[in-house]
């Protein structure tokens, strides 16, 4: 696909449109506490065909939008489920904090790449780079369609700066490798690098180094969303409640990995989550869920990340379906979900404006 943009000034101005998955964690083992005062992790990391939806246009400034699903119409207030996504969760993020992602990314890309420089406070063009860099360059950045739940384990806060990088170095033209994402997405947090890959994928170090794994063959799991209030800074109080007796070795994940790497098919058995020895603990009310997520017909229950979503593999999707169907009628928020590829270089879909 031609990523060339025709200029703001055109009447075909190009409209760029790519996801933010969510992810789950087949494996999360801590393997102890560094010096710096984050924790050594050993993780397979894998993308759901969960997502949130983003736009970018050309601009003279950086700007974001959001749309509201009640009127239709862009707006800057608090919103809930986009219109476009067919989900049974609710997600309870205010727009200002999806908003707070959105530029942080946008504006460290920015700077970083030269399209601006940052003089007492003035956006002005960097003379220190590449010319073709050094020209004013916005963007309008919208949520199209808003479906991941904040705050619960599926890497949305790391999801959508991450799309953000990818969405604006397509629109902007900059051509930078997905290694040089990947480098600024861990200044934004420890699983944003994942992100500018998705796909399976082994993530070492406090979660930013980043080896590419076979891509998992079409998997389908069921998303268990229990119904518990966001707790701020949640994966750092997690992280915080870990001790000594917690951490491991990274054997578990080793083993995953070979197993992959062989092109064997995903086991339960091979799923692991160190959180789990302090998840059901902070969150009491994740056993019930567990019970009877057991109870619906779930082989097994996993916590995605840090929790407190839990998830399910399920052999197909007729069994999915079934089981999330079940569980819905019991009056909780499940989902069926299946597992996806490897995020391709220039993925973003394009379209004309004024056609």
């Amino acid at each position: 696909m031609d990523s060339k943009l025709k200029t703001q000034n055109s009447n075909f101005s190009r409209m760029l449109t790519l996801s933010a998955h969510a992810k789950v964690n087949l494996t999360l083992e801590v393997l102890g506490r560094r010096d710096d005062g984050y924790h050594e992790i050993s993780s397979v990391l894998q993308t759901i065909n969960l997502v949130d939806v983003l736009s970018f246009e050309p601009a003279t400034e950086i700007k974001f939008e959001c749309l509201d699903p009640g009127t239709g119409q862009t707006n800057h207030s608090p919103w809930g489920m986009g219109t476009n996504h067919r989900s049974p969760f609710t997600n309870h993020s205010l727009m200002a904090s999806f908003e707070k992602m959105v530029l942080k990314a946008a504006r460290l890309l920015s700077l970083e790449s030269g399209v601006w420089s940052l003089e007492s406070g003035v956006p002005r063009p960097s003379p220190t780079l590449d010319s073709r860099l050094s020209t004013r360059k916005g963007a309008v950045i919208r949520a199209e369609s808003v479906a991941i739940p904040g705050g619960i384990g599926l890497g949305s806060s790391a999801s959508i700066p991450a799309a953000v990088l990818r969405g604006l170095n397509q629109l902007w033209s900059l051509e930078l490798s997905r290694e040089n994402l990947s480098q600024l997405a861990a200044r934004i947090g420890s699983d944003a690098p994942f992100f500018i890959y998705g796909g399976t994928a082994l993530a070492e170090g406090r979660g930013e180094k980043i080896t590419i794994l076979p891509t998992l063959p079409a998997t389908w799991l069921v998303l268990l969303k229990p119904a518990i209030d966001p707790v701020p800074s949640k994966t750092a109080v997690m992280y915080s409640l870990l001790d000594s007796s917690h951490f491991t070795t990274g054997a578990a994940t080793r083993k995953l990995v070979s197993e992959l790497r062989r092109g064997r098919p995903l086991q339960s058995s091979l799923l692991c989550n160190t959180f789990e020895g302090v998840a059901f603990d902070f969150f009491p009310q994740i056993d019930e869920y567990r019970r009877r997520f057991l109870a619906a017909g779930a082989s097994s229950v996993h916590l995605v990340g840090a929790g407190p979503m839990l998830f399910t593999l399920v052999p197909d999707e007729v069994e999915g379906e079934a089981l999330a169907r079940r569980l819905n009628g019991e009056g909780m928020e499940a989902l069926l979900v299946r597992t996806t590829a490897g995020i391709l270089v220039g993925e973003a879909s394009a379209s004309r404006q004024g056609e």
